[in-house]
């Protein structure tokens, strides 16, 4: 799933979401590790550069309705003219890498996508990750 090009990070977004009870946001604080969140951060700021990138590149090509590019769904992929099939296709290689190289699989930050869209609790994690990483000291 890595990533949807068109307004998110590999399938971020910071959505408001409802409160989930204690015991949910237990199991979140169980299930991720704090480094994990670190890691996550640190991928997501070093992806975030070149979605933006990538999004205004694809803009400009096709308008203003950039379509949906699902980095893990071929027929996403394949459906793009050619010029946007490649911008998506490297941006996909390059978000692939940054998670990796900040020591998490493709798998796993998928999973905490998925989970933080939910979870309160998880998406003030990554966000207290978020701003530690860009304090002067953070990094």
């Amino acid at each position: 799933m890595i990533a949807a090009i068109a307004g998110i990070v590999p399938d971020l977004t910071m959505l408001p979401s409802t409160t989930l009870t204690q015991t949910a946001s237990a199991q979140s604080r169980q299930e991720f590790s704090d480094g994990e969140i670190v890691n996550y951060a640190r991928a997501v700021l070093a992806i975030e550069p070149k979605r933006q990138q990538t999004y205004d590149e694809i803009r400009q090509i096709v308008g203003d309705t950039v379509p949906m590019v699902v980095c893990s769904e071929t027929r996403s992929l394949n459906r793009l003219n050619q010029d946007v099939r490649v911008l998506a296709t490297n941006y996909c290689s390059h978000a692939k890498k940054m998670i990796e190289d900040n020591n998490l699989t493709v798998s796993r930050f998928n999973e905490i996508t998925r989970q933080q869209q939910t979870n309160a609790q998880l998406q003030q994690r990554i966000q207290g990750a978020l701003l530690q990483l860009q304090q002067p000291s953070g990094n």
